[in-house]
């Protein structure tokens, strides 16, 4: 049986769905039978094969990823590799041409809060309904996606499976000196409060600086964003001057996966009281760095989080005030977060999410 993967998001995003590819296809090579093949299509932009490996095979694609007519041109390249099962891990896929298709649903944000989209995304993440109702198998990344899923588009439940996602191997407490070499080059102070994630609207950042703005000026730490910014940045910009923050708050831009650990474990806490998410890895990655988390009390940052953080509600700038300040002034509650989150990151694996993902393969394949 030949399985094809669509790996050319990738080469466009390396955070969230490209963590998601390469940890999956990472996992593949010793978890499948030998009667699996495994074929990754990738963007021709890459400069190296997303992974080297014998019994998987990396194939060059010319049409790019979000691409107006990728539903045909995609399709024609594909066709020609006679798999049997594809796997579109970005929400949307080609036009089956003789093989099932199986598509993993980070979110359906786009649904549940349009304005943070632009009309040429929307226009695009539309595409989900036809590629839903055509696949043999959906992937959601949370019991709450799947929720979502199901109560906005009409598919049969049995279709849609959870697999969790899981943190990569390289997030990990790191030592003081590594630490304090990322914040010295970095221009960071000794204390901070971490954001991670693109800044855009539905994170609830203009809430967050709302809520920041609320603690006390001498007692609380910088404000740190380590993401590159999405739509409405410049609200988020403005918010800052609005609060007269802008010499306590520090934009970093897009931060590598190499800074990231130290970031984590050198921050008072991890701040992501987002509205909306299909996941949250950021909430994992801070745990597996003995990074305490503040987030929000609702859909998948719940599912995630556990008891092992502190859960507040987003719509309140007093609570995520509140929960931001319970956190930085109870040193017996931080180390319980700390353990706490250490013991929950053990709990999500991307040798089980391998697993499941391969199994799905092998029932889709069978789907009539």
């Amino acid at each position: 049986m030949k399985i094809g993967i669509d790996c050319r998001i990738h080469y466009y995003n390396r955070t969230g769905i490209g963590r998601y590819i390469r940890n999956l296809i990472r996992e593949f090579p010793e978890r499948a039978s030998v009667d699996l093949e495994l074929v990754l299509f990738q963007s021709r932009r890459e400069r190296e094969p997303l992974l080297r490996d014998a019994r998987v095979r990396c194939r060059s694609v010319v049409t790019p990823a979000h691409h107006r007519w990728e539903r045909w041109l995609l399709a024609a390249e594909i066709a020609a590799k006679r798999v049997d099962v594809l796997h579109s891990p970005d929400h949307v896929a080609p036009s089956p041409l003789g093989w099932q298709s199986v598509v993993t649903v980070l979110d359906l944000a786009f649904l549940a809060h349009p304005e943070a989209y632009d009309s040429q995304s929307l226009l695009y993440y539309t595409q989900v309904f036809r590629s839903l109702s055509h696949a043999a198998k959906v992937i959601a990344i949370s019991d709450f996606t799947r929720r979502e899923i199901l109560n906005r588009i009409s598919i049969p439940p049995e279709k849609v499976v959870t697999t969790h996602l899981a943190v990569d191997p390289g997030y990990y407490p790191r030592a003081d000196a590594a630490c304090a070499d990322v914040r010295s080059r970095l221009e960071l102070p000794d204390s901070y409060l971490l954001v991670v994630g693109t800044i855009e609207e539905r994170k609830n950042l203009e809430r967050l600086l709302a809520a920041y703005a609320l603690l006390p000026r001498r007692d609380r730490p910088n404000l740190v964003f380590a993401g590159s910014g999405g739509y409405h940045f410049d609200r988020v910009v403005d918010a800052v001057q609005e609060h007269r923050l802008g010499h306590q708050v520090h934009f970093l831009g897009h931060v590598s996966d190499a800074d990231l650990p130290m970031l984590y474990t050198g921050a008072a806490c991890l701040l992501f009281p987002s509205r909306y998410e299909g996941f949250g890895l950021p909430i994992l990655e801070a745990m597996a760095c003995g990074c305490p988390v503040v987030t929000s009390n609702c859909g998948s940052m719940a599912e995630v989080a556990g008891e092992a953080a502190v859960l507040v509600d987003p719509n309140s700038a007093e609570s995520i005030a509140a929960g931001i300040a319970t956190v930085l002034e109870d040193s017996v509650l931080r180390r319980s977060l700390i353990d706490r989150g250490n013991a929950r990151v053990k709990q999500f694996s991307w040798r089980s999410a391998a697993e499941k993902t391969l199994a799905i393969y092998r029932e889709a394949a069978e789907y009539h």
